[in-house]
């Protein structure tokens, strides 16, 4: 396939943005992308915005363009195609104050094709026979004036969007997955803003095998740091950096005063609200119950609980080889965590549900046990759980 002759416009006002949207006002879809810096922020500061229309791309300066203008665009019928939407969205969200109201995601598209390569470039080059230049994708965005080479990366990161949906909806409707996609691409616009911050702590992987009042004080210190993070849209570190949050942990101070003079090299980022927020996690986790804590790992060192999600894993994995997607895309081990908690996660929407979800309820309602049956690894019923 040829490449699409790629021509931009590089937009620094609110009124010619404007102007762009009201002329593209009737076209039923649009590509959208984003370039972002995440360094010395919680939230990654949006540094330009990509556009493109069946026959004009559009660049546009987040720093000097009001954004918000968007938001007819986004509620209107118009499909948005995107690629990687869990980068954009989130930043998108808030620096519009609204979603896309239709999305077609084409990495969730790959993923659920089960092509080798989801990377936009991967894809450019295995659909479509192009190769994307990549060698921008590292710069730092927020620095002015962007070079032509950048705008010129960043125009053709959109416009080939448009005929990779065009190839992916064609495979996603020959095996039957299209509806499963337009589930994924919900879901995921549903998702955006929303957190767990009780499964962050997993992070720290030398906590993992930990005592049990050790991961229960690191699954609420660990949240109330992400909740400072957030609030003062700064790197984690600069709350509290992994490994001092790891020693809080290991050897829990015995007063505010202490864990005030254990973390003073923090008293230019943090005020005593902050120290009582970070104080007060770890005397919650004091008097919370192991039936609190969201285990890390699926394995049977976690009791009934590590054991049923290894179970559930080892049946997602066969599952996922006979659908030839990855067994994270399947069902990850956190969606697992989620469904035998019997939480909303992934395993809800109605395509993983019937590919492994109604299986999986039986293990989680321990009525289920694990059999090969013609070579193939299934969940029955287990007789013995029948009155």
């Amino acid at each position: 396939m040829s490449e699409r002759e790629v021509s931009y416009e590089y937009v620094t006002t609110t009124s010619r943005f404007e102007e762009i949207l009201a002329t593209h006002a009737d076209e039923p879809r649009y590509t959208i992308d984003s370039e972002f810096l995440q360094n010395k922020t919680f939230i990654a500061r949006l540094a330009l915005v990509q556009i493109a229309f069946p026959d004009f791309i559009v660049l546009v300066d987040p720093f000097t363009v009001d954004l918000t203008v968007l938001q007819g665009l986004f509620a209107s019928s118009a499909l948005a195609i995107m690629h990687s939407g869990s980068n954009d969205l989130p930043l998108l969200r808030v620096a519009v104050g609204t979603l896309p109201q239709h999305t077609f995601d084409t990495e969730l598209a790959a993923l659920l094709l089960g092509r080798p390569s989801v990377s936009l470039q991967g894809l450019a080059r295995d659909v479509l026979g192009i190769d994307l230049d990549k060698s921008e994708q590292v710069r730092d965005w927020t620095l002015r004036p962007i070079p032509l080479s950048a705008l010129d990366y960043a125009a053709n990161d959109v416009i080939h969007l448009f005929d990779l949906a065009d190839e992916l909806t064609a495979d996603l409707e020959s095996c039957g997955r299209l509806e499963a996609h337009a589930q994924e691409c919900a879901w995921q616009c549903q998702q955006v803003g929303q957190s767990d911050r009780e499964m962050t702590w997993w992070r720290a992987k030398s906590l993992h095998r930990a005592s049990m009042e050790e991961r229960l004080r690191a699954q609420y210190l660990f949240a109330a740091r992400d909740d400072l993070a957030e609030f003062l849209n700064l790197p984690r570190n600069y709350i509290v950096a992994e490994e001092t949050a790891i020693e809080l942990v290991r050897t829990p101070p015995a007063t505010r005063d202490v864990l005030v003079n254990r973390l003073r090299n923090y008293r230019g980022t943090l005020n005593d609200e902050d120290f009582d927020q970070l104080w007060n996690a770890l005397v919650a986790s004091a008097s919370a119950t192991p039936t609190e804590l969201r285990v890390p790992d699926a394995d049977i060192g976690d009791g009934e609980m590590g054991l049923w999600l290894t179970l559930g894993k080892l049946y997602v994995r066969f599952a996922a080889h006979e659908w030839h997607i990855p067994p994270n895309f399947l069902a990850s081990h956190r969606d697992l965590v989620k469904f035998f908690r019997g939480e909303e996660s992934r395993l809800d929407l109605a395509w993983r549900r019937d590919a492994v979800g109604s299986d999986l309820e039986l293990l989680r309602e321990r009525r289920g046990v694990l059999r090969v049956r013609d070579d193939r690894l299934t969940i029955e019923v287990d007789p013995t759980s029948v009155q």
